[in-house]
Parts: C-alpha cells; sequence; structure tokens
C-alpha cells in the first residue's frame, strides 16, 4: 500500500524543505509565512515585468522542482516602538510567479526569511509586529 502525502498549501513543494530548517531562529534572522501578496507589498514594488527573469523562474521549478534559498526581507527598527521597516529584499520575481501557478496563493502561504539588520531579532520571534513596507508608508501587521 502506497503512502500517498497531500500538500495543503501547494506553494510549500516549491522551497527547498533544507532551507526551510535551516533558516531558523537566531539573532540575525527568523522564518515567517506570509502570502505572496504580502511580500510584493512589503518590498519594493517591480518596476516593469522582467519576461526574463520570469523565464528562469519557471526553468527552476520544471527543472529542479524547487527553489533552493528562500525569499527575504531585510529589516531595522525604527524609532516607533514595534515598528520595523523594510530596507532590502529577495524573491520578488519568484513570488510573482506563483500565483500564475495557484489561483489561491492569496491563502497560502511561504517560507520568508526576515533579517535583523542592527538588532536581535530573536526577541521578535512568535510575536506580531508592524512592518512598513520598502516604498511609502504601507504598514503590515506580521506574525515573526
Amino acid at each position: 500500500m502506497a503512502l500517498i502525502v497531500v500538500c495543503a498549501n501547494p506553494i510549500l513543494k516549491h522551497f527547498d524543505q533544507r532551507a526551510i530548517q535551516t533558516s531558523r531562529q537566531s539573532k540575525q534572522e527568523t522564518l515567517a509565512m506570509l502570502n505572496p501578496q504580502t511580500f510584493l507589498t512589503l518590498a519594493n514594488p517591480l518596476r516593469k515585468y522582467a519576461a526574463e527573469k520570469h523565464r528562469r523562474v519557471k526553468r527552476t521549478l520544471f527543472q529542479n522542482g524547487v527553489f533552493q534559498d528562500l525569499p527575504y526581507l531585510k529589516i531595522e527598527e525604527t524609532k516607533e516602538e514595534n515598528v520595523y521597516k523594510v530596507i532590502g529584499h529577495e524573491g520578488r520575481h519568484r513570488t510573482t510567479y506563483l500565483p500564475l501557478l495557484y489561483k489561491e496563493s492569496t491563502t497560502n502561504k511561504m517560507p520568508v526569511r526576515f533579517l535583523g539588520i542592527g538588532f536581535d531579532i530573536s526577541t521578535l520571534f512568535g510575536k506580531i509586529v508592524t512592518v512598513e513596507a520598502q516604498m511609502g508608508t504601507k504598514r503590515l501587521q506580521i506574525k515573526m
């Protein structure tokens, strides 16, 4: 009898499980689960559609089946208590491609590394914090 594993969140199968397991809580880094739209809201917006980058993302997925590294957001403390500002990112093209694969990607979540710049991010683990987008003043509540 074969064991069939059904993943309730199909997005997770596209990320290397070792990358997820090794991206755990430390003083510099923590892992949170975000839906793709939340990540894109916080990262610097794409100025234009990059067809070549999407082709590379598609090729990676269909050749390897998984992304070897996780998207990340670099954050720093602001002067306001419990408010953090995104100052860098990686992973927008991968993230914009996922909704093309899954219509339900707005409700499913993907692993995102949060890198704390200049502070001990491990103190945020398990807490809900306010994160301000890299561009503009949009703020979202994120569970670390």
